[in-house]
């Protein structure tokens, strides 16, 4: 029995976004993820040990974000910036790459990141009108997953280390 009034509802201090994501470490440490109007994605995160939220980072001109913590509590995160697909990890600092650079098509809608059982990082989205899965196994490649009539909403999760992507097709709906 699902109650509203059991719900604890928190705020980061002065942050107001959309196109959320959350993750939650193995012990215990959340992170979200969310594109503030006019200024790019945002993370903050709180460790399992601290009381309040920390606004970790912010990738400026970005939108989309999707976030999730590898197997040693590394956040990591994809979004999308100048029309490339990104990926960044957190060391202390944050470090990003491209994972498709845009250039056969326009990348757009949401992004979808998570994490294998051997840690390697795998994200969906949307390039033209085509959804799309890009892997870092061996360096990031990207394959087209479904051609034509994909939306921008899409969900990546890994069974092991194979990927299951469930999405809305505009002529077929949920796949």
């Amino acid at each position: 029995n699902i109650q509203t009034n059991s719900w604890e509802k928190v705020q980061v201090p002065g942050q107001t976004g959309k196109v959320n994501s959350i993750a939650i470490s193995n012990s215990g440490d959340i992170a979200i993820a969310f594109t503030k109007q006019g200024s790019g994605v945002r993370v903050a995160h709180k460790t399992s040990n601290s009381v309040g939220w920390q606004l970790s980072y912010f990738f400026p001109i970005s939108r989309n974000g999707s976030v999730a913590f590898t197997s040693t509590r590394q956040p990591v995160v994809a979004y999308i910036s100048d029309n490339k697909l990104k990926y960044a990890i957190c060391y202390g600092e944050w470090y990003s790459v491209d994972v498709d650079d845009g250039t056969q098509g326009t990348i757009s809608g949401a992004t979808s990141l998570a994490i294998d059982e051997n840690d390697q990082p795998g994200i969906s989205y949307v390039r033209g009108s085509d959804l799309m899965f890009a892997s870092s196994q061996g360096g990031w490649h990207s394959a087209v997953v479904e051609s034509g009539a994909v939306t921008d909403k899409n969900e990546l999760a890994f069974h092991g280390n194979q990927p299951i992507i469930v999405y809305y097709n505009n002529s077929t709906d949920i796949e």
